[in-house]
């Protein structure tokens, strides 16, 4: 149920009450729960805060303190999953949700007592109408009665002929329910997206508090820049939001009683350029490690660098002043470097190097822009120490958010200096050892454990600036036309003792709108190399089996040890033997082990990770009723392979991406047609060129032939007419 307002039924409602605050752990999260925590202080509301990263530890935190607290305020979680039967809560437990993933689920939407939406309902699209996608209980009950009687065996013709027409019309009418509540379920589940930041909408309550100020709203400037830089939201989205911030900021600076130099916060429009750090880096660093230029001027190759140096010439700054910090260099080259930079942009195919932002400023040095924040917020959140415990990164992330500690925020981009450095590097040698690999409708990179910074990439956020730079340098270099109309692939080791890996897919960059298709085809993937996927909000886990522990042996086991173990194993576990559905599912994982083990190329293949074996599920033809296969038909007995298929990923591929490979085909169909038409011309041309010369000589010669002739004859005339004369003298 959709909250209409806020003052009344949340902020006020929650007045004397303790509630319990569920925070996601990312910078929109944070952001959103430092500006809570500053309208929780004026009515002095007792909360307790709790860190998310996974569904697991929403579980946790809610069994640990559901008997002491009723009331649960979940930002940026529990939003995509039916909350109460995931939770088990109790009939007296209410959930405030503000949840920027999309789409939202059904059951929180449509619940009346339990689950207050706090976002607007224009933020979600396609929602469909509760008569449409839920039925009442005495329909169900009908539905029942009819099920029991197909049990009793009743022929098909003695059914027909107890049902009446009104029956019949009945069971009719329920079908074409069903068929267009699947369609509709399917057309509002079927991508992956974000809506509005949560921050804003947090602020928009401040402010309707007239309880706002200007690190409130730079809160919420942080938080949809975020979004921006993360290719979280299209940007359209991003322009209107920046014109409504904007009008914020014009409104509280004409308000603002402070105007001490020293103290007072100033927050300035400005356009800014799409240089990474370049306000507290060196501008030759900047413009070399920014993914922005980078794969514009392909810095990573060595005809790149010679053109960034150029660059720089023509700017009139010298290698030494490139090469300090920004706040070190001449006053003047700082005045013109953006001007410089703008002015060139379209020599250097820098057209759109200038973006809509906002920069900060307190005091007569201290200058950030909103990219800083979150540069330096997601060096703390996801590349630091690993001893280092998600609840102390939190809170340090919300210390880098206060003014009082400079110093945070200063580790924190020094920090994300080394991040941008690893994240260029990491695409030049991907580019140069030729990594990126193309698998029909998309390409994919895995990033192998041991190699620069491999932990980093554990996390969904990091893994996703890498995944966005390695796809746009993928198209810059490659001289495939269907490269921009690719989506990339890229996975990551999460946990190496449990055998996990992080994988994540980006849409190419043909398309416009940041919507992802790719986490029910994850789902499909895992099911036919027989591997555990567990979806944990946006972030999907592949845990593959490991089939030397299936057969209880070391990698570095003989082939004689592997075959002993497997013959021990299949007999103690053999269904001739053993009846229970445990044993022979361990049999099924023991002879699927041997299989790959026994041999040893194969064996060699699955050491470095490149061989999988599993069973591939019937498909159907429809993917919207195989997705739904599971849920409506949950009475049927699961098929021979054990599973239920549920998403076709080629079916998938040719839905979103048909129109994109049907334009692409004709183009390749009328190049065909005009390289036909380029060499019947050329064959063309050249039997005229031949027939020519052949006329040419053929005129040539008979010139020559008739003209001879003349030619004797004439001598000969000439002759006989002097013989004539010689006589008469």
């Amino acid at each position: 149920m959709y909250v209409d307002d806020l003052k009344t039924d949340f902020y006020e409602f929650l007045t004397g009450k303790r509630i319990f605050l569920m925070i996601h752990y990312d910078i929109d999260s944070i952001c959103t729960c430092k500006i809570l925590q500053s309208l929780l202080k004026y009515k002095h509301i007792l909360y307790t805060l709790a860190v998310i990263r996974s569904i697991e530890d929403l579980k946790t935190a809610y069994r640990e303190n559901c008997n002491d607290v009723k009331y649960f305020v979940m930002i940026n979680c529990g939003g995509t999953i039916d909350i109460v039967e995931e939770l088990e809560a109790e009939d007296d437990v209410t959930f405030f949700i503000l949840d920027s993933h999309r789409p939202t689920d059904l059951c929180n939407i449509y619940s009346i007592r339990q689950v207050r939406m706090l976002s607007s309902p224009e933020d979600d699209a396609l929602v469909p109408e509760f008569h449409d996608v839920f039925r009442e209980e005495s329909d169900e009950e009908n539905e029942e009665d009819e099920d029991e009687d197909d049990e009793e065996g009743e022929s098909r013709a003695a059914k027909r002929r107890r049902l009446d027409e009104a029956e019949i019309i009945k069971r009719r009418e329920r079908r074409l329910w069903d068929d267009n509540r699947n369609k509709l379920l399917f057309d509002y589940s079927q991508f992956t997206y974000y809506a509005k930041a949560s921050a804003i909408s947090m602020f928009h309550l401040a402010w309707k508090l007239n309880k706002d100020d200007k690190e409130l709203l730079w809160l919420a400037i942080v938080g949809l820049t975020e979004q921006m830089l993360l290719g979280k939201i299209e940007n359209t989205q991003y322009v209107l939001e920046v014109g409504t911030l904007q009008s914020h900021a014009t409104r509280l600076h004409n308000r603002t009683n402070d105007t001490d130099v020293l103290t007072s916060l100033k927050i300035t429009f400005e356009e800014d350029l799409r240089l990474c750090l370049y306000r507290h880096w060196t501008v030759e660093s900047s413009l070399k490690y920014s993914m922005f230029t980078a794969v514009k001027m392909k810095l990573w190759s060595l005809k790149g660098d010679k053109k960034l140096h150029e660059l720089l010439a023509d700017m009139g700054f010298p290698l030494v002043q490139s090469r300090q910090a920004f706040k070190t260099m001449d006053l003047q080259l700082r005045k013109e470097f953006h001007g410089t930079l703008v002015r060139l942009s379209e020599k250097y195919g820098l057209q759109d190097i200038v973006y809509a932002s906002f920069t900060m400023q307190y005091g007569y040095r201290n200058k950030y822009c909103a990219s800083d924040f979150v540069f330096a917020l997601l060096a703390i959140l996801e590349a630091s120490p690993r001893d280092k415990k998600p609840d102390e990164l939190f809170n340090l992330a919300l210390d880098c958010l206060s003014r009082r500690k400079k110093e945070v925020i200063d580790n924190a981009i020094e920090r994300s200096k080394v991040i941008t450095k690893t994240l260029f590097k990491i695409v030049q040698s991907a580019l140069d050892m030729k990594q990126i690999i193309m698998a029909g409708p998309f390409i994919y990179y895995i990033i192998q454990e041991g190699c620069l910074d491999w932990c980093m990439f554990s996390h969904q956020h990091m893994l996703s600036l890498l995944a966005h730079f390695i796809l746009k340098a993928y198209v810059a270099m490659s001289r495939n036309r269907k490269a921009s109309t690719l989506p990339l692939i890229v996975s990551a080791p999460k946990n190496i003792e449990a055998g996990t890996c992080i994988v994540l897919g980006i849409p190419p960059l043909c398309e416009n709108s940041p919507k992802n298709f790719f986490g029910k085809a994850f789902e499909q993937a895992a099911e036919r190399i027989n591997c555990d996927a567990t979806c944990d909000f946006f972030r999907h886990v592949v845990k593959p089996k490991n089939h030397y522990n299936s057969l209880g042996i070391k990698p570095s086991s003989t082939q004689g040890e592997v075959k002993s173990a497997y013959y021990k194993l299949s007999m103690q576990y053999h269904p001739d033997k053993n009846q229970s559905v445990e044993s022979s599912d361990k049999f099924r994982d023991i002879t699927e082990a041997y299989e790959v083990l026994g041999n040893v190329r194969t064996r060699r293949l699955y050491d470095k990770g490149l061989h999988h074996i599993g069973t591939t599920p019937d498909t159907a033809d429809d993917p919207a009723s195989k997705f739904y296969k599971s849920r409506e038909m949950r009475s049927r007995p699961p098929p021979p392979t054990g599973r239920t298929p549920i998403y076709d990923f080629d079916e998938w591929s040719k839905m979103h991406y048909g129109a994109t490979f049907q334009r692409t085909m004709k183009f390749k169909k009328q190049e065909q047609m005009q390289r036909a038409m380029r060499e019947d011309s050329r064959e063309i041309r050249k039997i005229e060129n031949v027939l020519f010369v052949l006329l040419f000589v053929f005129t040539m010669f008979m010139t020559l032939f008739y003209e001879k002739p003349d030619y004797d004859k004439n001598n000969i005339l000439s002759s006989g007419q002097q013989s004539k004369t010689q006589p008469e003298n």
